[in-house]
């Protein structure tokens, strides 16, 4: 996985800040249907999460005898609430080449008192399929997060 902070230009361009660009090589679970990597772990009163999320496959996913194969992005706990695996993006399939997704409804922003975990959840269809047995596919995942040291030092 790799992880890009979007330029100026990009940010104005989409209002988004930050990329995450995964392919099938990140998939190793050897059992299994699903496997979750994180994106990033966001530290305490330094940063905002935005609930907006968009996701674009670039290379569909698949491998012989994976029927399907599935994405979910979320997080492990905001300010020490309920985990929620899919509050940026649903459970939606990433088998169609140019598959285009976009995150929540309506743009909420959660300050950040307790560190969270941003995560994505691959789950694999096929008899025996774990993840490692995806052979093809690559995806990037688009969040808005405005960190302190974005500001530092602040004008003023």
């Amino acid at each position: 996985m790799r992880h890009y902070r979007l330029t100026n230009q990009e940010r104005a361009a989409t209002g988004f800040t930050d990329a995450y660009a995964l392919d099938h090589k990140d998939l190793t679970a050897t059992s299994g249907t699903t496997q979750t990597i994180v994106l990033e772990t966001l530290g305490a009163n330094q940063n905002i999460l935005y609930s907006d999320a968009a996701l674009i496959v670039n290379e569909a996913f698949s491998g012989d005898g994976v029927t399907n194969c599935q994405v979910k992005v979320g997080h492990d706990a905001l300010n020490g609430g309920s985990a929620d695996d899919d509050y940026f993006i649903s459970n939606s399939a990433v088998t169609i080449l140019n598959t285009f997704l976009g995150g929540a409804t309506g743009s909420t922003s959660t300050n950040l008192t307790a560190a969270a975990t941003v995560d994505i959840t691959f789950t694999v269809a096929g008899t025996g399929k774990n993840p490692d047995d995806v052979t093809a596919g690559s995806l990037v995942v688009y969040l808005k997060v405005i960190r302190q040291n974005d500001f530092i030092p602040s004008q003023g």
